[in-house]
């Protein structure tokens, strides 16, 4: 037998190029891609409703789902089913990146006219110092005024204490959490009875030396230091879309300048349990005012 001929690698491209010319279009079969014009019909005809048939069934898998899903509440809400506090003024981010109350004396602009924007729609509430119109001059004087509320949650409403011992029980969770006193020395200090349509909402100095640098507190409206309960639960925007989150005023107008203290505000009621986790039924920041 004789030796096989080796091609030269200029012989096994042209051969390659022709081969792979041939699969593109072979005149003789008259195919393209190895298929005639009928097996091309074929496959594109298939294809067609293969990818129709997908097509309408993703369609009605997302129609079925949708069909079974409320439009305004959330189908999971594992997260948030306490609420937590929220305080304003709340500078945006590319201004401050917490709600600390920092300013001086001189110019708290900064936050005065971010709360006339904040307080528009609250302009008919009496707030006393701290009604619109009012706080401005509270805050040159270093007596600031802070706006509450809790986080909208849909069909959430604040349970009443049957018994306040059940909240005086709680007095490890809160100093695990939120520091709070006790929502009876809350009401004692107010000299109020307690009011179970009352959601009460109380501020306070974390440490001793933070209470005294705070001073006295008080809360507006005047007489009822809390959230009606009145105002819940949210049903979301389509179903009221004229929804206004209810507030209430903290006036500090004993507060120590220049000395930072650390202050929280906690939310009372039933179904509220203080976790740092979420930060739910609390928040701390801090004031320092020059």
């Amino acid at each position: 037998m004789g030796k096989k001929e080796e091609k030269s690698l200029k012989e096994t491209i042209v051969e390659n190029a022709q081969g792979f010319a041939l699969f593109l279009y072979n005149k003789e079969e008259g195919t393209v891609l190895g298929r005639t014009g009928r097996g091309w019909a074929r496959i594109s005809v298939f294809y067609l409703f293969y990818y129709l048939f997908l097509a309408a069934l993703f369609m009605i898998s997302i129609n079925l789902t949708l069909s079974c899903l409320d439009e305004e509440t959330p189908y999971f809400q594992t997260r948030l089913q306490t609420p937590g506090v929220s305080l304003q003024p709340k500078l945006p981010s590319k201004v401050a990146l917490n709600t600390d109350i920092r300013y001086s004396r001189s110019d708290p602009s900064k936050f005065v006219t971010h709360l006339e924007k904040f307080l528009e729609p609250y302009a008919d509430l009496d707030f006393g110092n701290c009604s619109a119109g009012a706080y401005a001059a509270q805050y040159k004087e270093g007596k600031p005024c802070i706006y509450l509320k809790t986080n909208k949650i849909i069909g959430w409403e604040p349970h009443p204490f049957l018994d306040l011992k059940v909240e005086t029980d709680r007095a490890d969770n809160r100093a695990d959490n939120s520091k709070a006193p006790a929502l009876v020395e809350h009401l004692q200090e107010l000299g109020v009875g307690y009011d179970p349509e009352l959601m009460y909402i109380s501020c306070y100095g974390l440490k001793e030396d933070d209470k005294n640098k705070l001073g006295a507190v008080e809360y507006f409206p005047k007489g009822a230091p809390g959230i009606h309960t009145s105002n819940f639960p949210y049903q979301g925007k389509k179903k009221d879309a004229s929804y206004l989150p209810p507030i209430m005023a903290v006036h500090f107008p004993n507060v120590e300048k220049n000395v930072e203290i650390s202050v929280g505000c906690k939310a009372y009621a039933l179904n509220i349990l203080d976790d740092q986790r979420t930060n739910s039924g609390f928040m701390h920041f801090k004031i320092n005012i020059e």
